[in-house]
């Protein structure tokens, strides 16, 4: 049985890393597996072998590695539940980045899926997890406007979308990134490049980083080009009104987000959980404007206020309505 829930935990971390690799652009091949895992390339040779064998994976043009729709499925499990953990660990216990990880790492196979379940709800159900992954896989959305911090322009405001799953195997450059207090939603500005690294401006002042934990962090303009909301579809207006102490990252009183059928951009991820929940009960609700305290790990609090606009259809009468107030004479 031992053996049996070995061979399981195994596929559940290949998957995973394939579906990872997917969601990022980067070609699967055994080399970059082994590099991931820490292993010889004849033992993830022979593992992939086993996958391929139970149905899992399957190969493609140039050795690149694919998974198969039993694959994608336990990937999607495996990845659910790992990234529930870590935002678990984060946000219920305070653990950083690197601490999450590597509990998540530990609990993620014992953790079962209704647990799960349970946990994102307790946890007032998150969407990303502290990497700024979806945590309902599939990939990521947004990427047109986005490039990796090493190679960003100077002197353009940032947002930090994603950290890169490469530092699962160098800790040191996870905790150069954590020390820099770059976590998905917080802001930046790259101040000067050099050939040793980055000089970035962020909500802890200046901080050098070095080109390898740069590549490792995606990031967007801090004002991404607007997607059109359908008609039917509501505007929210979201604003910060009041910042109290520190915000790690960066909120000033003043900054405006718009919401249509997407997450704004800049919104760090306590925000984003606060809001998502008080945006879902005006749609329903119909009610015009909310305000909210969103309170930061480094003691500060945020105030947001939220105010629904009407939708284009909200605001021109129905054509029966028409026509009846027509016929009424007004």
């Amino acid at each position: 049985m031992r053996e049996q829930e070995r061979g399981q935990r195994v596929a559940e971390d290949y998957v995973a890393a394939i579906a990872t690799l997917e969601a990022e652009g980067q070609p699967v091949i055994g080399a970059r597996l082994a590099r991931a895992f820490g292993v010889s390339p004849p033992t993830v040779t022979e593992t992939l072998h086993r996958l391929e064998h139970a149905g899992f994976i399957q190969s493609g043009p140039g050795r690149e590695l694919a998974l198969t729709p039993r694959g994608r499925e336990l990937a999607r499990r495996t990845l659910r539940r790992r990234r529930i953990a870590e935002r678990f660990f984060v946000d219920a216990l305070g653990m950083d980045v690197t601490e999450a990880q590597a509990e998540a790492d530990r609990v993620e196979h014992a953790l079962s899926d209704a647990a799960a379940d349970r946990l994102q709800r307790a946890l007032g159900d998150p969407t990303i997890c502290p990497h700024g992954d979806a945590i309902g896989l599939p990939d990521r959305a947004a990427a047109d406007f986005s490039t990796n911090l090493d190679r960003a322009p100077e002197g353009i405001d940032l947002v930090v979308e994603h950290i890169g799953s490469e530092v699962t195997t160098e800790p040191t450059a996870l905790e150069e990134i954590t020390r820099c207090g770059m976590v998905p939603g917080s802001r930046l500005q790259v101040v000067a490049v050099g050939d040793g690294g980055l000089t970035v401006r962020t909500a802890r002042g200046e901080v050098a980083i070095s080109r390898e934990a740069a590549r490792a962090v995606r990031v967007r303009p801090a004002r991404p080009p607007r997607v059109a909301a359908p008609e039917s579809e509501p505007t929210y207006r979201i604003s910060v009104t009041a910042v109290q102490g520190t915000c790690p990252a960066g909120h000033q009183s003043g900054d405006a987000f718009e919401f249509r059928h997407c997450t704004p951009s800049g919104l760090c991820l306590e925000a984003l959980q606060k809001l998502l929940p008080v945006l879902h009960t005006l749609r329903l609700a119909g009610s015009r404007a909310e305000r909210i305290e969103v309170p930061c790990p480094d003691d500060g609090i945020v105030t947001f206020a939220v105010e629904r606009t009407p939708s284009r259809t909200e605001e021109t009468p129905p054509a029966a309505d028409r026509l009846t107030a027509h016929a009424a004479g007004y």
